[in-house]
């Protein structure tokens, strides 16, 4: 991942590379935060169950409070722009 900008540890942009087969832990949005595929494809599980499918091009926003853990099905590039960092489930 790579930061594009951050101000104070509050809104930060990254650019980020994803390999096919990876996943994200389960973790808590304490802010709003937009991802647009820039290339590939991931799929994002919620804790109520719901499937979330981003394909190059989608755009994806996520409210305060959504708990949620990705799989990456083809890898690939997106930006990410986060109003507040995430917080992680042990």
């Amino acid at each position: 991942m790579h930061l594009l900008y951050e101000n104070k540890g509050e809104v930060s942009a990254h650019l980020f590379k994803v390999e096919a087969g990876g996943e994200l832990l389960e973790h808590l949005y304490t802010g709003y935060e937009h991802i647009v595929m820039l290339s590939g494809k991931v799929t994002k599980t919620c804790t109520d169950k719901q499937v979330i499918f981003q394909d190059k091009g989608d755009l994806i926003i996520s409210k305060p409070g959504t708990r949620r853990w990705s799989s990456i099905e083809e890898g690939g590039i997106g930006i990410l722009i986060c109003e507040k960092p995430k917080r992680f489930s042990n």
